[in-house]
């Protein structure tokens, strides 16, 4: 998931009901979600992994994404 919105955090929760684990990856220091969302996303530390400070540089795959590249800012 990119970026770190509280839409951006409604779809993480929601992801993360299907799979194993949820990569929530966004450019700024701190979540902009709303407390609700942020305090949900706290609660699921072994399936939504939260990644501060970076941007995703490229997507990779032709029929479908078999790699991000990511930059720490």
């Amino acid at each position: 998931m990119v970026g770190g919105t509280s839409e951006a955090a409604e779809s993480a929760l929601y992801l993360s009901r299907f799979a194993r684990t949820v990569v929530m990856v966004y450019p700024q220091s701190e979540l902009q979600a709303v407390m609700t969302f942020k305090e949900k996303l706290l609660q699921k530390p072994d399936t939504i992994r939260l990644v501060a400070n970076t941007v995703v540089e490229e997507i990779v795959g032709e029929a479908g994404v078999t790699a991000v590249q990511v930059r720490n800012r």
